[in-house]
């Protein structure tokens, strides 16, 4: 509740708002303060997860694949396998990260790459 990522797509009213990601902090959910986090990216991010604050993944189009610290600026930009569409990302901490896509796309993040 007081810290919380977001991924958005407003291109439709906004074209630099494609591949957006915001990021919330506050002492409470109603107090959240939303900062804009530079994406690296202008593909659309369709999914988002954490482990922690200091551990945040989003993934989207032509296999974008981005990582975000609660101390971060921007995303930092992380190498794909793939560049299938990646739709979903979920994992059980740090070092064991799922990321699906479109063709059948499952890739596995093993805390130093992405197969």
């Amino acid at each position: 509740a007081t810290d919380v990522w977001l991924v958005v797509d407003n291109s439709q009213n906004d074209p630099s708002q494609r591949g957006a990601t915001f990021h919330g902090t506050g002492k409470d959910a109603a107090s959240l303060v939303w900062t804009p986090v530079d994406s690296q990216t202008t593909f659309r991010l369709d999914a988002i997860w954490g482990s922690s604050a200091d551990d945040v993944w989003a993934v989207g189009e032509g296999g974008t694949i981005r990582r975000a610290t609660s101390t971060s600026e921007s995303w930092s930009v992380v190498a794909s396998p793939t560049n299938a569409h990646l739709r979903g990302v979920w994992g059980s901490g740090p070092n064991d990260v799922w990321a699906v896509g479109d063709a059948g796309t499952i890739l596995h993040w093993d805390g130093s790459r992405w197969e």
